[in-house]
């Protein structure tokens, strides 16, 4: 189904079909002489009882294929597009990248149409993708819009890498050239020729940005949805069964960092760098406040907004829980229990800023418990610290130095 034609999908929309339809009520309905059950709203889907949703025709995935795959801890499948504003801007970013993505020429790439392109024909293609889009040989500073998107589909550890080669040509086919977008492929996994790779096969893609008709691709967070969803539907016909649902349906209340952010966590972290932006500034500020006073955090919108969305969650689990017990099927039943433990042992809505407030309140107190008082020591180190000469901090200076040598 090309991306003019997708739906919007809401996050808070556990176990709906996403088609602007609620998750209908199931009914017992008789089917070529055995029993089955079908969803009464518009469009409606026989789904036979012993293969419960097996024959759908329609492009993402089912209530019961969701429910089920949160129940078993399905791998969820995985699209990332990189930032516009930090897409590719000029030709020589553009051959670095296609250059990238075939490991110095060590992986063939194909294009739209299914050819496999040499190292020679890689460079002719990108230059004339640059020269359609005028786009200049190296950064000139001026402000401009992307000149090619780079996208990333990613597979279980022990996924077969011709299965996802095959699914991602399909998903690609339907989704980016049936809106005549020129894109090219190739994928990475671990093999002998290429050990260093990840255990998860994945496939990167370098998409020019405009269509043969100057369209511009813009994916929204509703397009990479929609994506993930397609493409573990379109996977499961190549054996690699997955799910895609969101976070907050998972019971996961955080957002996930981005590589970017985890990369700057760490160079902090490492060098004991305190963080600089005003707005982390003023959320350690506030964790510090509630570690001396023993209060809580101020709730913040985000906050609020989470309790929100868990709350739409339990509501819409509830309701096709029932459905599911009221279709007086054994499997549905035992997927109802499923479902139901699942959400009742989700964790509470926390943000990240209660998690390390309620991590370092559980540490000062197996500190205090073993007779160690953090700050009283800090106290007692800088005081003396204080009392030292300055002859005797040499002395110990010149110590660690040879301590070190």
């Amino acid at each position: 189904m090309p991306l003019s034609t997708r739906t919007n999908i809401k996050i808070e929309d556990l176990l709906k079909w996403h088609k602007g339809r609620g998750s209908s009520k199931i009914h017992h309905t008789e089917q070529n002489g055995g029993s089955g059950y079908h969803y009464s709203s518009a469009g409606s889907k026989l789904f036979p009882t012993a293969s419960y949703g097996s024959h759908r025709t329609s492009s993402e995935l089912s209530p019961r294929d969701k429910a089920s795959g949160i129940v078993n801890h399905l791998p969820e499948s995985m699209v990332k597009i990189d930032k516009a504003s930090k897409g590719i801007k000029c030709q020589k970013h553009m051959m670095a990248a296609a250059d990238y993505i075939s490991r110095h020429g060590k992986i063939e790439l194909e294009d739209e149409n299914g050819n496999l392109l040499t190292h020679d024909e890689l460079e002719s293609r990108i230059s004339d993708w640059c020269k359609s889009q005028n786009t200049p040989y190296d950064e000139d500073g001026r402000k401009r819009s992307a000149d090619a998107r780079r996208l990333i589909i990613s597979c279980p550890k022990g996924s077969d890498p011709a299965a996802v080669r095959a699914a991602v040509k399909e998903l690609a086919q339907e989704c980016l050239a049936s809106e005549d977008f020129s894109y090219l492929f190739g994928i990475h996994y671990k093999s002998d020729e290429m050990p260093n790779e990840p255990d998860h096969p994945h496939v990167h893609l370098l998409i020019k940005a405009l269509n043969s008709k100057g369209k511009r691709l813009n994916l929204r967070k509703q397009d990479l949805r929609y994506l993930r969803e397609r493409f573990a539907v379109i996977a499961k016909k190549y054996g690699i069964d997955m799910n895609a649902t969101t976070r907050a349906q998972r019971g996961h209340t955080q957002k996930s960092k981005t590589q970017e952010r985890i990369h700057q966590e760490e160079r902090e972290w490492n060098k004991h760098i305190s963080p600089s932006h005003p707005y982390d500034l003023e959320r350690m500020k506030q964790i510090d406040d509630a570690l001396t006073s023993g209060k809580d955090l101020p709730e913040s919108a985000a906050k609020q907004k989470a309790v929100k969305t868990r709350d739409n969650i339990i509501k819409n689990a509830a309701l096709y829980i029932k459905e599911l017990r009221a279709s007086g099927n054994a499997q549905n039943i035992k997927l109802a229990a499923d479902l139901e433990r699942y959400i009742n042992n989700m964790p509470p809505v926390e943000t990240s800023q209660e998690e390390l407030l309620r991590k370092l309140r559980e540490f000062n107190k197996k500190q205090k418990e073993k007779g160690y008082d953090i700050k009283e020591k800090i106290r007692q180190r800088k005081s003396h610290q204080s009392k030292q000469s300055q002859a005797q901090k040499w002395a110990i200076h010149r110590k660690k130095q040879n301590q070190e040598r």
